[in-house]
């Protein structure tokens, strides 16, 4: 019985996020490898999958720290990492990830090896900081120009800008009388609470360029 050949390859000199990588073989250095991906058992939730890769670091070539290394200034975590396996001239992808820390651990002995965890995308998108919403995130990727969401408390003086580009608008002057809404519905009313902003920068209301408004209620 012919046994698969198990090669562990990482992209040192890539950005975790790029679209094709080039690979470091680093089999020659791996002692130990494990893999779990999906569950257990149907009932149970789906996790992350998760790699353990044990490397020889005798000549500390996997030490972050050590400045002669083939790999310093490389050993970051976030590296992409893949576990294959090839059997029968047929090349398959056991783990596909990321490295999660390189951390290093000496014992006393004369010899040094670092078990490497590893975690694939799904850990990833678990660590990420998503966007307060969807609909946030979707007019700001229009990267527009102004944008006022209008979530103020009665009375606010202002409102604030959301797009980042600190045109906010102030709305305290002429004054409102007591109990009217902050916006009002008809064209007239609308169009003569605009004549009256103020903005608290010096770009003026209207844009130079050619620009287009989105209300929605």
């Amino acid at each position: 019985m012919t046994f698969p050949t198990l090669s562990v390859q990482v992209a040192f000199d890539d950005d975790p996020l790029a679209t094709s990588w080039t690979w470091t073989d680093i089999t020659a250095y791996v002692k130990s490898i494990q893999v779990k991906i999906g569950r257990d058992r149907e009932v149970d939730d789906f996790e992350p999958g998760r790699a353990t890769i044990e490397l020889d670091n005798t000549d500390r070539r996997f030490d972050p720290e050590h400045a002669t290394g083939p790999y310093y200034g490389k050993l970051l975590p976030s590296k992409r990492v893949r576990i294959r396996a090839t059997h029968s001239a047929v090349t398959y992808t056991l783990f596909h990830g990321f490295v999660d820390d390189w951390p290093q651990d000496y014992g006393g002995s004369w010899t040094s090896d670092v078990v490497v965890p590893c975690t694939d995308a799904f850990g990833q998108l678990a660590r990420a900081t998503l966007p307060s919403s969807v609909y946030a995130a979707e007019v700001l990727a229009d990267d527009p120009w102004a944008w006022w969401r209008l979530q103020e408390q009665e009375g606010a003086g202002s409102w604030s800008d959301s797009s980042g580009n600190s045109r906010s608008v102030d709305t305290s002057s002429p004054a409102k009388n007591p109990g009217d809404p902050l916006v009002r519905c008809d064209a007239t009313a609308a169009s003569r609470l605009l004549n009256s902003f103020t903005f608290t920068t010096p770009t003026g209301l209207i844009p130079e360029a050619a620009f287009s408004w989105e209300c929605w209620a």
